[in-house]
């Protein structure tokens, strides 16, 4: 995991020489962690294109009686890009492998155990649909890394129900209620930036008291808190430290002072890019092997002993 991205964010000004700024001159900090992001989605699109396993997350839906389709996590990359799907029963041991199908193989109406998985945009359908309620999807996907944000307020005090939050107020002291103003989401990190509580819509933020109004309906998930001093950042999927590895932070601070340059139409532009893709080169070269060790050809088992041929 990088650094906290305000110290990246200094890097670049400093590298660029742009430190000196205000809300009406010079480039504000939101350019660069636009940069930063972007920086970010092209190494890893590039890392996946090499070495898709290094992304792979694994998570557990469960069946609805007669329902073909099921949403895929809201973290996948490209929206779709599935890497396996198990289908059980109920106990671990009882997985078996779905096959990638096509929409031809897709049979409405026909009921029992699944044999194919069919991704439809951000959906997979199973086919035959399940006749059974929580049976188990096990959906192996690659994983989209979070995207980057500043600290923009602390939790002063919150309240937690069961599964909902029934009070929560941020400090008014270190409030950005500016930039909180242009989302609908927070999500709540620690001072490394994992996340304590993702994705929570609110309907606003009282910049005075510091109250914020969580949006009726929503629960958080199982394990998710949030305790007082854990930091907030704005939108969706938002956390403050880079999760690429720590080796690939000399070029996310590269790019974003190359596009940094580019918005002062600086002459340095071509050397630094030359720089930047020796960088992309070496990052992207280094997932070419992560193992030294053997790795044999897997055995892919098409059914589920016991239960069905396939």
């Amino acid at each position: 995991m990088a650094r906290y991205l305000q110290y990246l964010v200094t890097q670049a000004r400093r590298e660029s020489e742009n430190e000196e700024f205000s809300s009406t001159n010079g480039i504000v900090d939101a350019e660069f962690i636009q940069y930063f992001n972007d920086a970010q989605h092209r190494l890893q699109s590039l890392i996946v294109a090499q070495r898709p396993s290094v992304f792979t997350e694994e998570k557990i839906l469960n069946t609805v009686v007669e329902q073909e389709s099921y949403t895929l996590p809201a973290d996948i990359f490209l929206e779709n890009m599935v890497s396996n799907i198990e289908y059980s029963t109920g106990p671990d041991f009882n997985y078996y492998i779905l096959d990638a199908g096509t929409l031809k193989d897709r049979n409405p109406g026909v009921f029992g155990l699944p044999r194919y998985y069919i991704r439809k945009n951000s959906q997979v359908l199973l086919s035959p649909i399940p006749q059974r309620d929580n049976e188990k999807i096990r959906v192996n996907y690659v994983r989209r890394v979070s995207e980057l944000d500043l600290r923009r307020g602390s939790v002063a005090s919150v309240t937690l129900g069961t599964d909902t939050i029934t009070s929560l107020t941020l400090n008014t002291g270190d409030l950005d209620s500016t930039d909180l103003d242009e989302h609908n989401y927070l999500c709540v990190i620690d001072r490394d930036g994992n996340f304590k509580m993702k994705n929570i819509p609110y309907d606003g933020i009282n910049p005075g008291t510091g109250v914020v109004t969580v949006s009726s309906g929503f629960t958080f998930d199982e394990g998710e808190t949030i305790e007082v001093s854990d930091y907030i950042c704005g939108g969706k999927e938002t956390t403050t430290h880079s999760e690429l590895p720590r080796h690939c932070e000399r070029y996310l601070i590269k790019y974003t002072v190359n596009k940094i340059l580019m918005r002062d139409s600086s002459i340095d532009v071509s050397d630094a890019f030359q720089e930047l893709t020796l960088i992309e080169n070496d990052i992207v070269e280094s997932y070419s092997s992560l193992t030294d060790d053997v790795i044999n050809i897997p055995e892919v088992q098409r059914g589920w002993w016991g239960i069905n041929g396939y």
